[in-house]
């Protein structure tokens, strides 16, 4: 049977004709599988990446470490510690993981009440989170400068907006084994 052409006319099947089809499969094919390559790339918690390792800032009085694993089950889980006078003052669990396509932070300081803020942008060198619910901060983020991580706390503190630099270089992390298949810290 005769197959229309582009003009509207009956032509005889050709090999143009024929060589259209697998051309068709193979749009198919990339259209059905183009989707899920880049979701698989692009899902907020591998663009957090950056985060993995040791962060160190350390002052006269004081040493603040962030400890980060790599995502495992789509879950990055970390650490953040104070040390002063070789104890520590301040212990926080941290983990970040995807609900649908937020990426949200977990705080859990010890002693305080879980909280969680949602991803307002995200890429691969920065992340900032929100929770204007929350007393302070309200706003986490995270912005890697080089070898160097900058967080930034901020939010509404009796009544004005009061941001909060941390600066961390990156150090090492003895007895820590950072490889996607390392146990998050207990």
């Amino acid at each position: 049977m005769p197959l229309p052409n582009l003009n509207g006319r009956a032509s005889p099947p050709t090999a143009i004709t024929f060589n259209l089809m697998p051309k068709r499969r193979s749009l198919g094919l990339v259209a059905c599988c183009f989707p899920l390559m880049l979701t698989a790339q692009q899902r907020p918690i591998d663009r957090a990446a950056f985060l993995v390792g040791c962060w160190e800032r350390s002052t006269a009085t004081r040493r603040s470490v962030e400890k980060w694993f790599p995502a495992r089950d789509g879950v990055m889980h970390g650490t953040s510690q104070v040390v002063m006078d070789s104890a520590t003052r301040e212990l926080e669990r941290l983990r970040l993981y995807q609900i649908g396509d937020t990426l949200v932070y977990e705080a859990d300081p010890v002693g305080q009440a879980l909280t969680l803020f949602r991803a307002s942008e995200v890429s691969a060198t920065r992340l900032v989170f929100e929770n204007p619910d929350h007393d302070f901060p309200q706003r986490i983020t995270y912005s890697l400068a080089g070898d160097s991580l900058h967080a930034r706390i901020e939010g509404d503190r009796a009544g004005r907006r009061g941001p909060v630099t941390f600066r961390f270089r990156r150090s090492e992390c003895p007895g820590v084994q950072l490889s996607p298949s390392a146990a998050p810290p207990g």
